[in-house]
């Protein structure tokens, strides 16, 4: 069923236009708490290798930088979408004029009601005693990488991509 739903048009219209909040930004701050933070440094190095400057913040207590009007927009990664420490993240950036997006699979959640736009996925969530988050982060990791995609062949950031065939050290 998910991957049906990743290769709808309604998904691809949606990751084009999370790419879309992105394409202008002169900022981007991806946050996440647990897995999800680890994810948030992944994205901003995959964006940052298509030429915006992008940051991963894993702790969700870093005091939001922002100057107002700046140009920042902040991704959200959260599996639940209501963790405190993230709701106060995104008010604190809210309240500096970030524009937040939200990448979750709670499409009912306090931090997608309060961001500009979010992004659902469909996720099962797996957690082991004490709150140990054992859901998978596939779905999240595929639209960072299809919005960044998105955007290098929508922009004109940097080169176009091109496949390589490592084994034969041809470009295709």
């Amino acid at each position: 069923r998910q991957m049906t739903e990743f290769k709808s048009e309604g998904f691809k219209k949606n990751v084009h236009k999370f790419a879309m909040y992105i394409a202008h930004a002169k900022t981007i701050i991806f946050i996440g708490e647990g897995n999800k933070g680890i994810i948030a440094r992944y994205a901003a190095r995959y964006f940052s290798n298509i030429g915006y400057f992008a940051t991963g913040i894993d702790d969700p207590f870093y005091p939001p930088v922002v100057n107002k009007g700046s140009g920042t927009v902040v991704v959200v990664l959260s599996e639940s979408g209501e963790t405190s420490s993230m709701i106060d993240q995104v008010a604190s950036y809210k309240a500096n004029d970030a524009c937040v997006l939200t990448i979750t699979n709670n499409r009912n959640s306090t931090i997608a009601e309060l961001s500009d736009w979010y992004l659902f996925y469909t996720n099962k969530e797996l957690c082991l005693p004490v709150t140990y988050d054992l859901s998978s982060s596939v779905p999240l990791v595929y639209i960072i990488e299809a919005a960044a995609r998105d955007l290098q062949e929508s922009t004109d950031r940097m080169s176009k991509l091109k496949e390589v065939d490592r084994q034969n050290g041809v470009n295709l």
